[in-house]
């Protein structure tokens, strides 16, 4: 099999853009190619037209949880959102060392303000910084793209604007038909 790039690549559009759906289709085709895939995916959840939260998606294991809701009692609030520890909990866990180590690629949906604050995945981002460079995407809002470049990008950053680009641009981006496994 084909080894993937050890590229990070800013997966980067506009609030409700599509960029969840362009990383959920890579992921299901890097999977179709015999891939290891690993991380989250935060799909959106809507009632009468606005966002209501996020159910998260643990992409080694299948799992889903719900990792947050607007305006709910909770502990954990950021921004419009409360989030519920279970949901924060298993994605702490799909973005750990060994099931990074285990993958071929790594998936963080989305990578934002309360990251660079700190918070959500901060942790996890930085530990996976540390490990030997992989096929990595992370989900970014256009307007933070600089910032999330300069905390956690490396030499090899790829920012990939959905705009105008499809899947096969981004598994173009990602494989190497030089290096085999």
């Amino acid at each position: 099999m084909l080894a993937l790039n050890p590229v990070t690549v800013l997966l980067s559009g506009g609030k409700h853009s599509g960029k969840t759906a362009i990383a959920t289709e890579a992921v299901a085709q890097l999977r179709q190619r015999g891939y290891k895939v690993a991380g989250i995916l935060a799909n959106g959840l809507w009632h009468d037209g606005v966002r209501s939260g996020f159910d998260l998606v643990d992409l080694a294991t299948g799992q889903t949880v719900a990792l947050a809701r607007r305006d709910i009692p909770s502990a954990i609030v950021f921004g419009e959102f409360g989030f519920f520890e279970e949901g924060l909990k298993m994605g702490r866990e799909a973005l750990g060392r060994e099931r990074a180590l285990a993958a071929d690629a790594v998936v963080i949906d989305e990578v934002g303000r309360w990251e660079l604050l700190g918070g959500g995945w901060a942790k996890e981002l930085d530990a996976l910084m540390e490990l030997p460079p992989r096929a990595t995407i992370l989900v970014v809002r256009d307007a933070y793209v600089p910032e999330i470049a300069q905390r956690w990008g490396r030499q090899d950053t790829v920012r990939f604007d959905i705009d105008g680009s499809n899947v096969e641009h981004l598994l173009a981006i990602l494989c190497d038909t030089a290096r085999t496994v």
